[in-house]
């Protein structure tokens, strides 16, 4: 019996059209429906799916051949002859194997048994039996009888076996044991090339998801941010150079850019600051820039900006600890920016010779000074400042003349070039001399000679340490005190005294006697300092009796300025705190909702600072071990940025009392709010404000992304800045204390 890979030897190099033709009568058509969709789809590795001709499908019934079945016979490059009973008696099956031999050969024919199954021997159309008789064998024909259409499970699986006997030459192979061997081990490889693949992107995935490829990405964007925010409100990139842009620290705009740079380089990153810096077109914004990083890296420490107890901005410098090589590098490195500031000065000082006003361009130039000076570089400091003299010079009022120099002498003291400063002073005494009017004179000269006095010296501040020697004696005489106002506010202040030196059991005692000289009827302030020594005592149950006087107290004053400042005071949230430490969930909730409502009608001396109070009351909330009640005040904040700061703050706090569930939860509350807004800017900046709270919670990758696409470049950097700060302090928690309160906004 000849085998089918017999069959591919000696076959003509010919483009055919079709794979095969399938000859068959129309009786056998389901089991030839399903074997040339076997045929034509079965899964072949490196191949594609084949081209099987059904004449019956394909070309219209005719009396004949037709030439189109004719040349369809041509085309195609096997025949496969499905033999049955009925097959064997069709004319135009016999016909179309006479017409094939004609332009292929024998070789080229395929059979197979399909039809019912019978005993005994099967029969094949005459013109099979020809191709046999000239081959000198029979044909392999693989059994397809029994309607394998209709068969299900490992019958089925059997039958497709045996039919591949008839695809195996189709895809060139010289069996089906071969195409299935082919198959299985493509199979296989495809498998473990997919595991690797699959593998591979996790990898990638997971090390994509990295806080330290995180911090990679934002360091990337460092350089075109600093572009963008140093050039928004310009559109001259030969803008005259400006005093604010050079030392104006309160600047709302080089504020953020401030914090981003001396970020940087306190967590490792001064080339990337420099990087960034470079990028800054104008040269006085970049020379700003170079600045802050030589300062930074020459005297270490960080700026620590927060609200203060009267609801004022303001700041601190922290020292921080480096090693000795550290210092030296930071000494290097500092020298190197400090010369690319020379050249950025340099850019300056031309572009302020340029200024038609001579006080605006002695200004420029005093600040030139005054930044060279802090970075060391003298020497440049004091050829900026005969500049800065020269435009002084020039201005006509005397008093207006004097200030100008009184400007550099100041510059020059604080560079260091005492000398000079010594030599201007006289001049500017002179001029002082002629100001009219007897007090602006007088300041002027005292001016000039605190600026002269202030030459190298250094203030040293100390506060000594509260002590209490003798507390039984200091008590024994404030009961002796008569007036009552002034007996009450002895036995506080022991208390206080007594609670600052840790003696907490001792200071509650003396409170309670106070609090009994009080009486029903006080002043909330004088509660408020009870309370607060009671709970620190632990005296809860006490605590929270004059918790609900002082606030009734605070109530009880007329309608009005004075009421409202009573309750939404800056030492309030320090008050809700213990509330919520001693006090029961309804009574929270009521003295909350209270100040809230104060709060949010409150005018503010500098109204930015509402929304850091606001945050703080529910912060408070939250510190104290109150989260629900917290996230319930922070729905009643009316403004919606608030009210997002707010719950980042609790999320925050509820990070730190290790429940990250639910702090993610309140999180993803405050995202959800911030995706609402319509406004771009309210957008952006609700979403800097929650990418800040992932960060505090180390969710690095999502604190990028929150920010990524809808936040301004302002927005974006100081979302970055509070990212890499969590980022670098929890790889080295001594960062930590560089890290504290507020960054500017």
């Amino acid at each position: 019996m000849i085998q089918n890979q017999q069959k591919l030897s000696g076959l003509p190099a010919i483009k055919y059209r079709y794979h095969a033709f399938i000859s068959y009568a129309h009786e056998d058509k389901p089991t030839v429906e399903w074997l040339r969709q076997l045929l034509a789809t079965f899964w072949v590795p490196w191949q594609r799916r084949r081209l099987i001709f059904l004449d019956q499908e394909s070309l219209p019934a005719g009396g004949g051949l037709s030439a189109s079945l004719s040349a369809a016979l041509r085309e195609a490059r096997f025949l496969i002859v499905c033999c049955s009973k009925d097959s064997a008696e069709s004319t135009w099956v016999n016909l179309e194997i006479k017409e094939f031999l004609e332009s292929h050969p024998p070789e080229n024919v395929l059979a197979c048994l399909v039809g019912l199954k019978t005993e005994g021997s099967f029969v094949v159309p005459p013109a099979v039996q020809n191709v046999q008789d000239k081959l000198g064998d029979e044909l392999f024909k693989p059994d397809l009888r029994g309607q394998p259409e209709k068969l299900k499970g490992r019958e089925q699986k059997a039958v497709i076996k045996e039919a591949l006997a008839l695809l195996a030459p189709l895809v060139d192979l010289p069996g089906k044991d071969e195409l299935l061997d082919q198959r299985k081990k493509t199979l296989i490889f495809g498998t473990a090339l997919l595991t690797v693949l699959v593998c591979a992107v996790l990898g990638w995935k997971l090390w994509d998801d990295r806080p330290a490829s995180q911090i990679n990405k934002i360091l990337a964007k460092s350089p075109d941010l600093m572009q963008a925010i140093s050039t928004d409100v310009t559109s001259s990139k030969a803008m005259l150079p400006r005093p604010a842009a050079i030392a104006d620290a309160a600047s709302d705009r080089y504020s953020t850019t401030d914090e981003w740079l001396r970020t940087l380089v306190l967590t490792g990153h001064a080339n990337d600051a420099l990087a960034a810096a470079r990028k800054i077109e104008h040269a006085d914004a970049r020379f700003h820039a170079l600045i802050e990083i030589a300062d930074q890296l020459r005297n270490g420490g960080a700026i620590r900006h927060y609200i203060d107890h009267w609801g004022h901005p303001s700041w601190e410098t922290v020292s921080d600890e480096h090693d000795g090589k550290a210092k030296a590098d930071a000494s290097e490195q500092a020298k190197q920016t400090a010369n690319e500031a020379v050249q950025a000065a340099n850019e300056v000082v031309e572009g302020a010779r340029k200024i038609a006003d001579a006080n605006v361009r002695g200004e420029v130039l005093v600040k030139v000074v005054e930044a060279l000076g802090k970075v060391g570089k003298g020497v440049e400091a004091k050829l900026a400042a005969h500049v800065a003299l020269a435009a002084g010079r020039q201005i006509e009022d005397a008093d207006a003349r004097a200030w100008a120099l009184v400007k550099v002498i100041e510059a020059l003291t604080k560079a260091g070039q005492n000398d000079e400063a010594t030599q201007i002073a006289a001049e500017a005494q002179e001029v002082a001399r002629n100001i009219k009017g007897n007090e602006p004179r007088a300041l002027a000269q005292v001016r000039i000679a605190d600026a002269l006095a202030a030459a190298g010296k250094s203030a040293e501040a100390h506060e000594p340490a509260r002590k209490i020697e003798n507390a039984d004696e200091a008590l024994a005489a404030a009961r002796q005190i008569k007036k009552l106002d002034a007996r009450i506010e002895a036995l506080i202040d022991i208390a206080e005294a007594l609670a600052d030196s840790g003696r907490h059991a001792e200071a509650g005692q003396i409170a309670s006697e106070a609090l009994t000289a009080l009486g029903a009827h006080g002043s909330y302030w004088r509660m408020d300092k009870i309370f607060r020594l009671l709970a620190k005592a632990g005296k809860n149950e006490e605590a929270r009796q004059v918790a609900a006087k002082e606030l009734a107290a605070r109530q009880q004053l007329p309608p009005g300025k004075a009421r409202t400042e009573a309750l939404a005071s800056f030492d309030i949230p320090d008050f809700l705190n213990s509330v919520a430490r001693s006090g029961t969930s309804a009574e929270i909730k009521q003295v909350a909702q209270t100040v809230l409502e104060a709060a949010q009608q409150r005018k503010y001396e500098w109204e930015a600072n509402r929304a850091p109070f606001l945050v703080k009351l529910v912060g408070a909330l939250a510190q104290a071990g109150k989260s629900d009640e917290a996230v319930e005040a922070a729905g009643w904040i009316a403004n919606q940025i608030i009210r997002i700061q707010a719950l980042v703050r609790v999320a925050e706090e509820l990070a730190k009392a290790h429940q990250p569930e639910k702090a993610r939860q309140v999180i993803n509350e405050a995202q959800r709010l911030a995706q609402q807004f319509a406004i771009v800017t309210d957008k952006s900046f609700a979403l800097a404000e929650v990418a800040k709270g992932l960060a505090r919670l180390h969710y690095f990758r999502l604190a990028r992304e929150a920010v990524e696409s809808q936040a301004s470049s302002q927005d974006k950097l100081a979302a970055y800045i509070v990212i890499v700060r969590e980022y670098a302090s929890e790889r080295n928690p001594a960062l930590t204390q560089l890290f504290v309160g507020e960054t500017p906004e």
